[in-house]
């Protein structure tokens, strides 16, 4: 899922100016014009055009949580240590061991609800923390991409290329490759693994500049 830098820039703009009163554990009272953090974010994706039906307005007072569609938009269903460096994901366990298994819309419920946060001090978390949970994000991006390329220019070695300009997989390529395709890992022949190992490393490599980073 693409990250919706136009929700989220939005989200933020209507946390700090849009003059809501805050409430606690349900997405908002319309009539009272009181939403939680969360509640704000559905307001905002309410108007944009892709997201409008994502979510009924009579919806908003029997909802904790966004709809599914709204927080893929912003990664807020991804796990929250993805948005934080180590030493503060330790010392939010310290506080509450729960936390390990939170994502970051369980989060900022947490935030909103639980330590009293006005809307002001959560965009500025967001504002803080976005960037971190994107790079590591497209760090991760990038390998895939290249083990995608690696992929591909080996496949085109071993195609022949027609007059069009498009290519054919040869019939014994085709065999082997379906069979391995529908074949888990565990099931493919000891020595068909190694290039696998070899694209696996890469990630590993990736994730281990990544865990030093969040360290530092």
């Amino acid at each position: 899922m693409n990250w919706n830098q136009e929700l989220f820039d939005k989200w933020i703009k209507e946390l700090r100016e849009g003059g809501h009163k805050q409430i606690n554990d349900i997405l908002g009272e319309e009539e009272e014009d009181a939403y939680c953090c969360l509640g704000i974010l559905c307001i905002v994706a309410s108007n944009i055009e892709r997201l409008s039906n994502a979510l009924e307005k009579d919806e908003y007072s029997s909802l904790c949580f966004p709809p599914k569609e709204i927080a893929e938009e912003l990664s807020l269903d991804s796990h929250i240590q993805l948005w934080m460096r180590d030493c503060e994901y330790k010392d939010i366990l310290k506080e509450d061991v729960y936390l390990h298994s939170y994502t970051v819309a369980n989060y900022l419920a947490y935030l909103n609800d639980n330590e009293k946060w006005d809307f002001n001090q959560i965009a500025d978390w967001l504002l803080t923390h976005y960037c971190i949970y994107l790079e590591r994000r497209d760090r991760l991006a990038s390998v895939q991409h290249d083990i995608w390329s690696h992929w591909m220019n080996y496949m085109w070695t071993k195609c022949s290329i027609n007059p069009d300009g498009s290519r054919t997989i040869p019939e014994e390529l085709v065999e082997r490759w379906t069979r391995q395709m529908n074949s888990s890992y565990k099931e493919l022949p000891i020595e068909e693994r190694d290039s696998d190992i070899r694209q696996a490393a890469k990630m590993m490599n990736e994730l281990n500049v990544i865990y030093e980073i969040v360290m530092e």
